[in-house]
């Protein structure tokens, strides 16, 4: 088989997205929002969408006839143990838990529940995406659990449960089709 594999990354955030060219330097990347997609309409076999809106219309607009749409999302136990003491630090009115997703006809669901560990870098990585608390409590959490100084691989480590619900949807009449 000849046919080149055309690997695409967009992310609204200029930083997310020099992040992921370093990363993964076999494909191209544009800072774009989800919702206006820098593609022509019929472009892709797939588009997969992480911890991010899924307007799909879009998606629908950009996949070719027969397409799929992958969809990962935050289970309703996600992150829950730092959700809870950054909410509760930053004293943030109206906080609540995240809805549960719901993703209509789907033609598979997966979900993945796991703990996972994280050393001082990685854990100040993962807090900076979350949408939860403030800068300030978000760096006390760091504070309390590595205690100020860099941590070494074998030092302290933050634990949270991660939980992922993914979703495949076909779109069989491709431009501007509906899933189903």
């Amino acid at each position: 088989c000849n046919r080149k594999l055309f690997l695409w990354g967009t992310d609204s955030n200029k930083l997310a997205v020099r992040y992921a060219s370093k990363r993964q330097r076999d494909a191209m990347y544009a800072v774009a929002p989800p919702t206006k997609l820098p593609f022509p309409d019929g472009s892709f076999s797939v588009v997969f969408s992480a911890f991010a809106p899924s307007p799909w219309e879009e998606f629908c607009r950009v996949l070719k006839p027969g397409g799929c749409v992958i969809v990962a999302r935050a289970g309703n136990r996600h992150l829950h143990q730092l959700r809870s003491e950054l909410i509760e630090a930053s004293n943030v009115p109206g906080a609540e838990e995240p809805k549960q997703f719901s993703a209509g006809l789907a033609e598979r669901y997966a979900r993945m529940c796991t703990e996972e560990s994280y050393g001082e870098e990685m854990a100040r990585q993962l807090l900076a995406m979350t949408a939860w608390g403030e800068e300030e409590a978000k760096e006390a959490l760091i504070e309390r659990r590595f205690g100020g100084g860099r941590s070494s691989s074998d030092g302290p480590m933050l634990t949270a449960t991660v939980d992922m619900i993914m979703s495949t949807h076909r779109v069989w009449l491709g431009t501007g089709g509906e899933p189903i």
